[in-house]
């Protein structure tokens, strides 16, 4: 793994612990969430997955042999094994030097190491100057903990306030010289807490977090696990120390344990030791008073979250589905997926055609290639499906004869449903200058960026006029920043202006009430969008919507009908789109109900978001429909922002389009409502978050089918 998809994947891990603790603190023991963040803090350190040690059914595609006995296709793993990247980087590679970004993340790693290791030296040489202590009380307390092979050595310094706990292999106590020996009971207290951060091994699970946070200290999850996992390994050992006093002392050790904590004054905090002080105090303390003892059913359910989340270091092999239409048959569409070698967009051209070509030198292999090639089914989802994308837009141009200088295709255009569009169709034509340096990564980048800078182009294109001079300055601008010693970018273009018709008013809908909104309408409008919006409280955000709508009352309806009609005449991009269609939408929903309730003196009614159909038919005569409606209740109005319910709403109804549309049709047919309405219950729980609770009922979900049935 890279150390972006390392990193990536920690976030999410970190979200899922969060998420976990939200539901269950109050059920799960504590010591359950500092084995969680170690394994987010192993997987942001460890580049690598296991493999399972054994194959689920079907889950491991069939490689055929060559009549030499080779296979003719090799699994992706094979060429991580055998080499698969030169031991030498090119000397023009070096010239080049590694991009900014790199840069920064090594000096900003450079520093954090630099910190962390002057703090554990500084702290370490302070610690050294301690006596060591004996005492027979203290040697009993500690015996009653098993350690394995270790022993802790006992110290006193008079530069401490706290105790803590230091050392892996060979761990210290160091204590107080204030501190009283004759007062057993907080001597027990205080050994108890910290033979268990030894048990616990929570000395080495701190360097591992400072090692985390030092290599992926530009990720804002990163330190959320910093402060989140240091807190929870003090409660955890807060935890198993009361349990353990509770068996020694009887009910009262809680009360007391905790008064134990409140006479140890803090005065600093050394995140890379364990202390008996720490802060969130308050928090500890409760966490102590309202202890009770572990059930099985809790310890069963942090064993299944421990399992489910060790589950980022395996990687099972799944069968990518064949989709519906395609000509070739499962096994051609496994074969052909091992072929997206692992790591191929750091390997040069030269050596990913190297090894392809040798991995396809049959001539069942190549019949193999042209069926791909012909497939209308696979080659119509490159632009959505990546394993189709890199056939096409990789394999087969690359490995094709003519692969020195091939050509693609694309277009881009503004998507105003009502008034003029742009639309912008080119041809782009790469050619190789030097396959033994050029990546694979990077001749696949130079078709995505050509693309993507084209949108942004006409996105911020206000006006038509002199368009065409525009994109052929915007195109020459663009082949000769992408353009390269190793690669030539040539491109091509036609500008067509597209005038659309308004909509015609749909059979059975009634004429618009209120016209179009005006420009003027939308510039007062998106003047709400403002940078950072996202994170605004519902509460303000909703306050300034309504606020908006109260100065005028046409100029509202006018737009409210644009958006429930989908029906727009004003030149907007996709991310105002989006605000309208979602944001201004559904706080628009939540203002009414809230204006309902004021007037009708009843509670604020759960918003809603749908009276949306999807339809699916094979033209012959089945056909399915969905009509759905999700609702959503909201908990804190003034701690759940703008993005986090957009978010939610939206990703729903894209998880309901998604499983509608790339169900099969002979599959939705056999479906009854009430599979449907479960199908819907699940992703409304899978996008719920804390703070929002989508829900759809059964009477929001009307489900119909038929099947088509020859009669001779």
């Amino acid at each position: 793994m890279t150390l972006l998809e390392m990193s990536l994947c920690g976030a999410v891990m970190t979200g899922a612990v969060l998420v976990i603790q939200a539901l269950g603190r109050r059920v799960l023991p504590q010591r359950t969430f500092p084995i969680l963040w170690g394994l987010v803090t192993l997987r942001l350190l460890a580049p690598f997955t296991l493999p399972l040690p054994f194959s689920l059914p079907g889950s491991t595609p069939s490689v055929p042999l060559s009549d030499g006995g080779v296979p003719a296709i090799l699994p992706a793993v094979v060429y991580a094994a055998e080499g698969a990247f030169p031991a030498a980087v090119p000397e023009k590679v070096l010239l080049s030097g590694p991009p900014l970004w790199v840069w920064i993340w090594a000096v900003g790693t450079v520093l954090w190491a630099g910190y962390f290791l002057l703090v554990f030296l500084r702290c370490l040489r302070e610690f050294r100057t301690a006596l060591p202590v004996e005492n027979v009380y203290a040697r009993n307390c500690l015996s009653q903990i098993p350690l394995g092979f270790r022993r802790i050595e006992l110290r006193q310094s008079d530069r401490l306030s706290v105790p803590l706990t230091y050392g892996v292999l060979r761990p210290v106590i160091l204590l107080p010289a204030s501190l009283d020996w004759e007062d057993t009971r907080t001597l027990a207290h205080i050994l108890t807490h910290e033979a268990v951060h030894v048990r616990h091994w929570d000395a080495l699970t701190k360097l591992l977090l400072a090692a985390a946070f030092a290599l992926h200290w530009w990720n804002p999850a990163v330190w959320v696990l910093f402060r989140c996992a240091n807190r929870d390994l003090e409660l955890a050992c807060d935890e198993e120390s009361v349990e353990r006093l509770g068996r020694a002392f009887g009910a009262s050790a809680g009360r007391d344990y905790a008064r134990t904590l409140l006479r140890m004054e803090e005065r600093r905090n050394l995140s890379l030791f364990s202390s008996f002080s720490c802060p969130n105090l308050e928090r500890r303390i409760r966490a102590i008073m309202k202890w009770k003892k572990t059930t099985i059913p809790a310890l069963l359910a942090a064993a299944l979250l421990v399992t489910g989340m060790s589950a980022a270091f395996v990687t099972p092999a799944e069968p990518a589905p064949l989709p519906t239409g395609s000509l070739l048959t499962q096994e051609e569409y496994d074969r052909l997926s091992a072929l997206r070698l692992e790591g191929y967009e750091r390997m040069t051209v030269a050596q990913f055609q190297d090894r392809i070509w040798t991995l396809t030198d049959t001539p069942e292999d190549q019949a193999l290639l042209d069926r791909l090639v012909s497939d209308e089914t696979l080659y119509a989802r490159r632009d959505s499906q990546e394993l189709a994308g890199f056939w096409f837009y990789i394999l087969c141009p690359l490995i094709n004869d003519q692969w020195p200088s091939r050509q693609f295709d694309g277009a881009v255009q503004t998507g105003f449903r009502n008034g003029p569009n742009t639309l912008i169709e080119y041809t782009l034509t790469l050619t190789i200058l030097d396959r033994n340096h050029l990546t694979v990564g990077q001749y696949a980048k130079a078709r995505e960026d050509i693309a993507r800078n084209l949108q942004d182009f006409l996105d911020r294109r206000t006006s038509p006029a002199g368009l065409e001079d525009a994109v052929a300055a915007e195109c020459r601008t663009l082949e000769d920043a992408l353009s390269t010693e190793t690669l030539e970018l040539d491109l091509a273009f036609v500008v067509q202006n597209q005038e659309i018709p308004a909509a015609p008013v749909p059979e059975g809908q009634e004429p618009r009430a209120f016209p179009n909104g005006t420009p003027e309408d939308y510039r007062s409008l998106l003047a709400l969008r403002t940078p950072g919006y996202q994170a605004l409280s519902l509460r303000a955000f909703n306050q300034t919507l309504l606020d908006w709508a109260n100065e005028d009352y046409e100029r509202m309806e006018r737009i409210n009908t644009d958006i429930a009609r989908n029906d727009f005449q004003a030149a907007l991009t996709a991310e105002e789109l989006a605000f309208l269609q979602w944001t201004v939408r559904l706080s628009g929903e939540e203002n009414g109900r809230l204006v309902r309730s004021h007037y009708t003196g009843r509670p604020e009614e759960d918003p809603q978001y749908g009276g949306v159909q999807l339809e699916k038919s094979d033209g012959l005569g089945t056909w399915c429909t969905l009509w759905y409606q999700v609702s959503y209740h909201i908990t804190d109005k003034d701690s759940l922002t703008v993005g986090e319910r957009d978010r939610a709403v939206s990703g729903f109804v894209q998880a309901v389009h998604t499983l509608f549309y790339e169900t099969p049709l002979s599959e939705l047919v056999t479906w009854t409502e009430a599979d449907a309405a479960l199908q819907m219950d699940q992703l409304a729980e899978r996008h719920s978050t804390a703070l929002l609770t989508l829900s759809t009922g059964t009477e929001q979900i009307q489900f119909e089918h038929d099947i088509y049935r020859h009669r001779s």
